[in-house]
């Protein structure tokens, strides 16, 4: 046996007087709860000028992580895709390793990175990350060539590099 429920007419009334009646306005420490608990679930909004230099930032950090990749400089003088500032990192750091040399020898090898760095930028970047002459590197370049102590990979670097400064001479 089902039983239907029936409100009468005065139940009724009340029931839908609950639902139009006003809420109480809450009191100003209620107010300042509610506040803190929606501002506390909230979240930071971003910074506009931090997201427009996201992408100078992670090129540079790619930069600089790229240098403590663990790649020999060999690995990084001959690969292509090593980028300029990079290389004038290199040619930075193998310019100061030849100034503080203690021998003859010392200086030459810092000196083969520091030309094999400017060669990797002009071959695989068409990038001066030097002030020489064309002229100047032109004569680097062929004497290290002419050297049975640099590796094949350089001598090729510094063969193609020529080329690019005899073109510009």
């Amino acid at each position: 046996m089902t039983r239907k429920h029936r409100l009468n007419k005065e139940s009724t009334t009340r029931l839908l007087r609950v639902g139009l009646e006003p809420e109480t306005p809450p009191d100003g420490n209620q107010a300042r709860e509610g506040l803190l608990l929606d501002l506390l679930g909230s979240k930071l909004p971003p910074d506009l000028a931090l997201i427009h230099s996201l992408p100078a930032m992670v090129k540079s950090l790619s930069e600089d992580l790229a240098a403590l990749s663990g790649l020999s400089l060999n690995d990084l003088l001959t690969d292509p895709q090593t980028k300029p500032t990079l290389l004038r990192q290199i040619k930075d750091h193998a310019k100061e390793q030849g100034s503080r040399a203690s021998s003859d020898v010392d200086q030459d090898v810092a000196f083969a990175v520091y030309y094999a760095s400017i060669a990797a930028a002009m071959v695989n970047h068409r990038a001066r990350i030097s002030s020489h002459s064309p002229a100047h590197l032109a004569e680097a370049f062929r004497t290290l060539i002419r050297h049975e102590w640099v590796p094949q990979g350089l001598k090729r670097l510094f063969e193609e590099a020529m080329k690019q400064c005899e073109g510009n001479a």
